[in-house]
């Protein structure tokens, strides 16, 4: 399973813009985003989605999980997300590091 964090401007996104309509509220930003990351595939039960603001208000940092990355890329699309940054965990750090490095042919 995939985290990722991505940047996301407050107002470009069309799919933002459709489903906040003409309500600027943090609140339903936020319920905008889970509603879009769910109907890509990605995880927004509590824990999986974190929505931070930065102060300015035109800018949130969206934190989701994913298992495939296509869930992930699509989420960044529908978002118009910038600056994605993928996490792993303690396990899956551990699973990368143990896997053979390729040999040239």
């Amino acid at each position: 399973m995939g985290f990722s964090w991505v940047r996301v401007s407050t107002g470009t996104s069309p799919k933002l813009r459709d489903c906040t309509r003409d309500d600027l509220s943090a609140s339903t930003f936020e319920q905008c985003v889970g509603t879009i990351v769910a109907a890509a595939g990605g995880r927004t039960e509590v824990g999986n989605l974190m929505v931070k603001f930065e102060p300015s208000g035109r800018w949130a940092r969206v934190g989701f999980s994913w298992d495939e990355a296509h869930v992930r890329d699509a989420v960044v699309y529908d978002l118009e997300g910038r600056e994605v940054l993928d996490l792993l965990s303690a396990d899956e750090l551990d699973a990368v590091r143990t896997r053979e490095p390729p040999t040239a042919t």
